[in-house]
């Protein structure tokens, strides 16, 4: 079930051999050596949101903001952030399958795709939803 409806989807694209691509296109991607998928903006990373498998995580760059770098990728077998990406400078943002499950909130409304990244950035730094969701 799509809780939040984007009438227009926002391109999410891959970095593929140096050049960018549209990620309905690419099953995987190695940055760095460490195989995920690279997007843009983590607005296009949450916009995409139904379309990514549950079993990834969100990591992007602080501050978190609809703009900022973020990348969709594997905990290590052990689950921890690949150091690839902690070098790079991104942090866990929130697992795919709790990011869908946050959204379930919205069940009984058409939130618009601002209010489900508003959301979304509200729940990874505060491990809680906001007083206005259940308004």
């Amino acid at each position: 079930m799509t809780v939040c409806d984007f009438s227009v989807p926002a391109p999410c694209y891959a970095q593929v051999n140096g050049r960018l691509r549209p990620m309905a296109d690419v099953k995987q991607v190695t940055f760095f050596s460490y195989p995920m998928l690279v997007s843009i903006t983590l607005a296009e990373v949450l916009d995409s949101l139904e379309a990514l498998n549950e079993d990834n995580c969100i990591f992007a760059r602080k501050p978190w903001r609809t703009d900022a770098l973020a990348i969709v990728a594997l905990l290590t077998d052990d689950f921890r952030i690949p150091a690839e990406m902690t070098d790079e400078g991104f942090e866990y943002f929130l697992e795919v399958h709790v990011a869908k499950d946050v959204l379930k909130v919205f069940e009984n409304r058409q939130p618009t795709p601002q209010e489900c990244r508003d959301l979304l950035l509200y729940y990874a730094e505060n491990d809680a939803y906001p007083d206005w969701v259940y308004g």
